[in-house]
């Protein structure tokens, strides 16, 4: 079940990045919130030595923060990180449906 609360947040954080594509500040309280969780995924999953899970969350916690700022990066980037953050969410969500 936590693995699913897990992926869960990746996913909706993978929303908010990709969301950061349309320029405008994508209600503020809550990218700030889910990226304060990201950050502590991303504490969490160096501590359990899971580098590129760790290395997603935090890089995506970063845009959103600061996309909260009004500071935009190139959407390459955007969708890279969005992409990476989406398909980390699929991996702990799927399993917990299938098994």
């Amino acid at each position: 079940m936590i693995l699913f609360v897990l992926g869960l947040i990746d996913f909706i954080g993978s929303i908010l990045v990709f969301l950061t594509l349309t320029k405008i500040q994508v209600l503020v309280g809550l990218s700030v919130l889910v990226a304060l969780t990201l950050i502590s995924k991303g504490i969490y999953s160096i501590i359990t030595k899971s580098y590129f899970a760790a290395v997603v969350d935090l890089v995506a916690s970063g845009f959103l923060l600061l996309a909260s700022a009004s500071i935009y990066i190139h959407y390459i980037v955007v969708l890279l990180v969005g992409t990476m953050l989406f398909i980390k969410s699929l991996q702990s969500i799927v399993p917990e449906f299938l098994g």
